[in-house]
């Protein structure tokens, strides 16, 4: 018995993780397995946080008579599996939008996918859908004329507490992502799509994915940008490109790069030239401080990249910007397709197109209490150095065309402080100046 306790005490530290561990996973039936949002029989008004926690459909209240920041939020939920959990709650949504389409008022809508550790959580209030009330409330504020709406993609992106959920389930989840990004999503992505843009061309529709979240929402729509490419943009052509929506952002997002070689590859077939109304139709935005995509994700894909075979490829670069090549003049860089296999696209550097950084003592707190309007600043463009808002300027990496629409931009100087840190306001006025009548524009 006293050499027992003896190797006890020695592996005290062991066991007391074991025994959290196991906790963990015993209490874990306690943990919502099933949808978050039960109640669509009616809009709930919104006062605050934890407010309408069951509810799918909600309304912000109306907080001033002097400016308008009021919004409808929605919420649609999928298992780990990518279906539905209710296909009727998810019509009883689509059937609000269509009624709100159907008026005489331009609708902007947008769409939220997000990442590991959140989930569609009302009660307590998940720290994502906080955040993108704020942003639709400030969309509100700023566009007066349009019928603002959010709507939720919520999936199991939490299992377990926080500081376990990490250690435990990055395979699962990334997994998971995937699966349902596949399945149910794609579906319910292009009936919003269906709905909003088909039936006024005045309609505004952003899609955003953050973390896994950008993988899952990657998974949905690749597909369908590689083809609506190259049936708008046919061979030997430099016409438009169609994209899905208006424009889909990616935050941070957690997918190999060797997941985006295809697309990348297509943008720059024969380095052919866009016309100077093509408006960004995938921008991916990566965090220089994004340790748990830069860091933590290549030792998640380990496993994954020693039991695959790889080969080497090539990424071909086009010289716009050099006066010393044409156009068509291009060269290729070397991709290691098994680093590029467990590096987070965002952080190889073979597929970057742009940087993001802030302009020298520029400081957006004070220009931000002057008000500016969204619609007196430079709208998105693609030169080689371009200001794009109060105080941050894009520099092309001189490796795509002009107007490429596929956008892989690094962003530097704190823009993004983690890789949570995605609502940044200067951020989102970069993200939502994209949207300018360019990218409303109908490509024929």
């Amino acid at each position: 018995m006293t050499q027992l306790l003896k190797l006890l005490q020695r592996h005290k530290k062991t066991l007391k993780s074991l025994s959290l561990l196991m906790l963990t996973l015993i209490t874990s039936g306690c943990i919502n397995t099933g949808a978050f949002r039960s109640d669509y029989s009616s809009i709930c008004p919104y006062h605050g946080k934890n407010a309408c926690a069951t509810s799918g459909m909600t309304k912000s209240a109306a907080t001033s008579t002097s400016a308008n920041t009021t919004y409808q939020l929605h919420f649609v939920e999928f298992d780990d599996q990518g279906a539905v959990y209710s296909a009727a709650n998810k019509k009883t949504v689509m059937n609000q939008l269509r009624s709100l389409t159907h008026s005489n008022q331009p609708t902007l809508l947008v769409t939220y996918i997000h990442g590991w550790n959140h989930n569609a959580d009302g009660d307590d209030e998940d720290g994502d859908i906080i955040k993108l009330r704020q942003v639709l409330s400030r969309l509100a504020k700023e566009n007066p004329g349009q019928q603002v709406v959010g709507v939720y993609l919520g999936w199991h992106g939490r299992r377990f507490p926080w500081y376990l959920n990490h250690l435990l389930t990055f395979w699962d989840r990334k997994q998971t992502a995937h699966q349902v990004g596949r399945n149910g999503m794609i579906t319910t992505l292009l009936e919003l799509e269906d709905i909003v843009k088909h039936q006024s061309p005045n309609n505004t529709m952003v899609t955003i994915g953050h973390s896994f979240g950008g993988a899952a929402l990657f998974s949905s729509i690749q597909s369908i940008l590689a083809e609506r490419y190259i049936q708008s943009r046919p061979f030997n052509t430099t016409k438009a490109v169609a994209g899905f929506g208006d424009l889909v952002v990616l935050i941070n997002p957690a997918f190999e790069a060797m997941l985006y070689h295809s697309l990348y590859d297509l943008a720059q077939d024969e380095c052919r030239a866009y016309p100077a109304n093509q408006p960004p139709r995938l921008m991916l935005l990566s965090a220089a401080e994004d340790w748990a995509v830069r860091w933590t994700f290549p030792i998640g894909r380990i496993p994954n990249v020693l039991f695959e075979t790889h080969e080497k490829t090539t990424a071909k670069y086009c010289r716009p910007f050099n006066s010393k090549a044409t156009n068509n003049q291009a060269n290729h860089h070397l991709v290691k397709e098994w680093r590029a296999d467990m590096t987070g696209i965002g952080h190889y550097d073979a597929y970057v197109t742009h940087f993001l950084n802030r302009i020298d003592n520029c400081q957006y707190s004070e220009l931000k209490s002057q008000a500016m309007p969204v619609e007196t600043m430079n709208t998105i463009t693609q030169n080689e150095s371009t200001i794009v808002g109060p105080c941050l300027k894009l520099t092309s990496k001189n490796r795509v065309q002009r107007n490429n629409p596929y956008m892989n931009i690094f962003t530097e100087d704190g823009i993004m402080e983690g890789h949570n840190d995605i609502w940044q306001p200067e951020l989102m006025d970069f993200i939502f100046r994209a949207i300018d009548s360019r990218a409303k524009a109908t490509v024929k």
